[in-house]
């Protein structure tokens, strides 16, 4: 517990997330930031050894463009549960990471992650595709909205 910690970026405001955090017991291994500038939140990425992405309600057709920076850091990526959608498709297709369909899949994922960790093992995933930006999946978003 005293090496693990988790970091919500940006999600200072969320009351749905402190609620979540305090449900757990989880205050002491995580930090919640205001909303970060690209250079602040550049030392968080590149020091990060996973990423966790959630998926958002019952959206699941236009990719966040939160994934588009986790993949441009090649950190693996773990959606704990599947969305069905586009993020789990930019996961598997860019093999940059795991997406979970079951509690037990979480912990086998965590564990090795943690394991790496203890191992100073950095997981790097192969992704390197320039094409996926912010600018990239904006433009798929304004083009769905257009069509």
């Amino acid at each position: 517990k005293n090496t693990i910690r988790f970091i919500f970026l940006g999600s200072l405001n969320n009351k749905k997330l402190n609620k979540i955090i305090l449900k757990f017991n989880l205050q002491e291994i995580t930090l919640i930031t205001k909303r970060l500038n690209n250079e602040e939140i550049k030392l968080y990425l590149e020091n990060a050894s996973l990423f966790l992405h959630l998926k958002f309600g019952n959206r699941k057709e236009i990719i966040t463009s939160k994934q588009a920076d986790y993949l441009k850091f090649q950190k693996p990526i773990l959606l704990p549960f599947t969305d069905g959608g586009d993020i789990e498709e930019s996961i598997n297709c860019n093999n940059s990471g795991y997406v979970c369909n079951s509690e037990l899949e979480i912990i086998n994922v965590l564990d090795n992650a943690y394991q790496k960790f203890l191992k100073s093992e950095i997981e790097i995933t192969n992704y390197n595709d320039a094409s996926n930006t912010r600018g990239f999946w904006a433009k798929k978003f304004i083009n769905m909205i257009l069509s």
